[in-house]
């Protein structure tokens, strides 16, 4: 077999998969070159010929083959590989075809580390998928798999493992939400530099301390997500991103929609850490909602942590289909808010992924949200079918788990654990109301009205730092704390579409800024 080649093909998105095709658009255009980074597409012909010449040789296409004998490849993988059985693959079948191919690499393509290097720089790496992900009709997010390589040595077993990785039990039930046919295949993959943001010139980030943006880095993230909007002609975008800052790496995820006018509405998630905005891990993250038209940004966050930002690249574009940042919802009329408020136990609740129409449910309870969507797969056709909510004491609205959820319809609720009654059998939550209500046996029917519910998460507030205001900074000065009406954005907030008045006072009585004695680049709630 020839070594395989990496020619620049008409179709990039044909080749390479969609995710690959539009960072690599981005990576030459002049409008985005600075904060694209490098890409080498890596195409999954290779894999596909690695995996047919060994079938052929184990005599899957005919005869038995000769004892002993060997493909073009060296390899023979077992007899369902690629799917060629209508279960999942066992796990050490995925792990012989990862470890084939691997082989079949480091013969067939010596010099491929050498190739990336050229457009990457040296390593390390991060060797991504571009599978059947990231589309309109199959999101399919987390559904494969992105390795970081930290040398050449290591490169063909990285590659091998992320082009294979859609052969794993979770990424075959992932997928088979939307295909019930589907049979695992090896995916495209491409090479980017890894970012890496250890060098830090401040202390740092504490654990409980998530990142706060300055305004002008907020404003300038807003005008490069308006320019994708209108490039890709997409109304609403999911991107994430990665911040080079002076306390370390900044994982960033915007869930956005643009319209002529109105300008970017939606919210940034923001970790620090690798991937942290993706995938809670340790601390929650902290979120900055942009409200469009210029109007000063809200924030959430328990002891957010001012960084200044040395470099941003951009690392993900794919379209959100789902997400509306002012979702018309069916919610619950006045009049049966207040029957469910008596005859149910209510509770407070932080609405992740709101529901698509207010009705009582079963629900999936867990600690983070990874674990309830892992939860979401296991369950047949009939119980997904009515499980509506899913109930999490840790998670984030940009983490992959929650596009899926979002995806599918899943009302998604943060919530105490203590505040779910043991005798539960179904839960409803009301997005205006922000409060879901729990009972036991069959529900009510719930009277419901449409109405218009901007989906800014809960806990936001205004923030802003001395120098940004007038009158306050006069307060501040006199040893006093302003009230609201000095804050900047006070205005504004009062006249924001589809919130509610519950809302809105809430926000006014949470909005801060630091104290006189407060600890420089801190903002403490």
């Amino acid at each position: 077999m020839d070594r395989p080649s990496n020619p620049t093909p008409a179709d990039p998105e044909s080749a390479y998969g969609a995710k690959c095709a539009r960072l690599l658009e981005l990576s030459t255009h002049p409008r985005f070159t600075s904060v694209a980074l490098p890409v080498f597409p890596l195409a999954d012909g290779p894999a596909r010929k690695f995996l047919n010449s060994a079938r052929d040789t184990s005599g899957e296409t005919g005869g038995a083959p000769p004892p002993g004998a060997a493909g073009e490849t060296g390899e023979t993988p077992p007899r369902d590989a690629a799917g060629e059985t209508a279960g999942t693959p066992p796990q050490d079948t995925a792990g012989e075809l990862v470890a084939g191919y691997a082989r079949f690499l480091r013969r067939q393509w010596p010099g491929l580390a050498d190739e990336i290097a050229r457009t990457c720089g040296p390593a390390p790496w991060i060797v991504r998928s571009s599978g059947a992900e990231d589309q309109e009709d199959n999101i399919n997010a987390g559904g494969y798999d992105s390795l970081v390589c930290a040398g050449p040595e290591e490169l063909p077993a990285v590659v091998a493992a992320v082009v294979f990785s859609g052969y794993g039990e979770h990424a075959v039930a992932q997928q088979r939400l939307a295909d019930p046919d589907f049979r695992p295949a090896p995916i495209a993959a491409f090479v980017q530099p890894l970012v890496d943001g250890g060098d830090t010139s401040g202390p740092p980030p504490a654990p409980q301390e998530t990142p706060r943006l300055g305004r002008p880095e907020t404003d300038r993230t807003a005008r490069l997500l308006a320019a994708l909007h209108d490039h890709f002609g997409m109304a609403r975008l999911d991107c994430e991103w990665v911040l080079e800052t002076d306390a370390g790496t900044v994982s960033v995820t915007s869930l956005t929609e643009y319209e002529e006018g109105t300008g970017v509405v939606g919210q940034l998630s923001l970790g620090f850490g690798f991937a942290s905005a993706q995938r809670l891990d340790g601390t929650d993250n902290s979120v900055v909602w942009l409200s469009g038209d210029g109007r000063t940004p809200l924030w959430r966050g328990e002891v957010l942590r001012s960084v200044q930002v040395r470099a941003a690249h951009l690392v993900q574009v794919r379209p959100a289909v789902a997400f509306d940042p002012a979702p018309t919802v069916q919610v619950l009329t006045d009049e049966d808010r207040a029957v469910w408020e008596d005859a149910h136990a209510g509770r407070p609740v932080d609405l992740l992924v709101p529901p698509r129409r207010v009705a009582a449910t079963a629900f999936l309870a867990a600690a983070r949200l990874d674990d309830a969507w892992t939860q979401y797969l296991r369950l047949d056709a009939e119980q997904r079918a009515a499980t509506g909510h899913v109930l999490v004491e840790r998670g984030s609205p940009a983490e992959h788990a929650a596009v899926m959820f979002r995806q599918y319809g899943v009302a998604v609720l943060r919530c105490r654990a203590e505040d779910v009654p043991e005798s539960a059998s179904y839960v409803l939550a009301d997005p205006w109301a922000e409060r879901c209500y729990f009972g036991t046996g069959h529900p009510p029917r719930a009277r419901t009205v449409p109405r218009r519910v901007a989906a800014v998460p809960s806990g936001c507030r205004l923030l802003f730092d001395e120098r940004s205001c007038g009158r306050a900074a006069e307060a501040l000065a006199d040893g006093r704390q302003p009230g609201p009406e000095a804050m900047p954005g006070y205005a504004e907030l009062r006249t924001a579409a589809h919130l509610s008045p519950r809302r809105v006072n809430a926000w006014s009585r949470a909005a801060s800024c630091p104290t006189p004695n407060a600890t420089t680049g801190t903002a403490r709630r």
